[in-house]
């Protein structure tokens, strides 16, 4: 039996067509290409949490 996920998000009306192709292209995806666009992003965030950190503070 195949369990169906559904999520809603709340975004701004401003990305509402930015957010529409994102999920157009997901579609798109493999699973398993989907899993490495997911470890792909995640490294993003990840990179850019250490710059911000890294960063010098201004006064």
């Amino acid at each position: 039996m195949t369990e169906v996920k559904n999520m809603e998000t709340m975004i701004a009306t401003e990305n509402q067509q930015e957010a529409t192709e994102v999920m157009a292209f997901l579609g798109e995806l493999e699973p398993q290409e989907k899993k490495d666009f997911l470890v792909f992003m995640q490294g993003i965030r990840f990179a850019k949490g250490m710059a911000q950190k890294i960063a010098p503070q201004s006064v």
